[in-house]
């Protein structure tokens, strides 16, 4: 998972985006050795990991799904992260499974700001993105996998035009 955040990190710091960077793409360039600032990384998702954790402490799995950067000129980035209670087994409780929506400063060292927490409408179970940015808003898609049912679209303005 380290170098999961790393790449992302690298990418974003060293390249200039239109659209967000989503998982699948992160997953398919796992393979760079580039390790540059890993504390840096770890700090973000660490502070992700206890704002769900706040919510609910038995979230102990958090991955970051989705980084979004402001298109043009832009001065933080928007963050969707998935957080699941490490064993996956589902006891009633969909708060066991939480999507938040953050925003993250430029260097990516700290959470500048809570835009959503959102629990599964479907446990273990569904999938969120951000749409590609539009220039006031970026928009948040989300859809059960197995049956694409359980629609989700909400747009956020962002929170950092400079």
């Amino acid at each position: 998972m380290n170098k999961i955040i790393s790449l992302v990190i690298w990418l974003f710091l060293n390249s200039q985006f239109l659209n967000c960077f989503h998982n699948q793409d992160i997953y398919s360039a796992q393979q760079s050795s580039y390790q540059k600032d890993k504390q840096i990384h770890l700090s973000v998702l660490s502070e992700i990991t206890g704002i769900f954790n706040d919510l609910n402490p038995n979230v102990d799995e958090v991955l970051i799904l989705d980084v979004c950067p402001k298109q043009g000129e832009f001065e933080c980035y928007i963050v969707l992260a998935h957080g699941i209670r490490g064993d996956r087994q589902f006891y009633g409780m969909l708060e066991d499974e939480l999507f938040g929506v953050f925003v993250v400063n430029l260097s990516f060292t700290e959470v500048i700001s809570i835009l959503d927490l959102i629990p599964t409408p479907r446990w273990n179970d569904y999938t969120m993105r951000f749409d590609k940015p539009l220039s006031d808003s970026i928009i948040l898609v989300g859809q059960g996998l197995s049956y694409g049912d359980e629609k989700l679209r909400k747009a956020y303005p962002w929170p950092c035009l400079p």
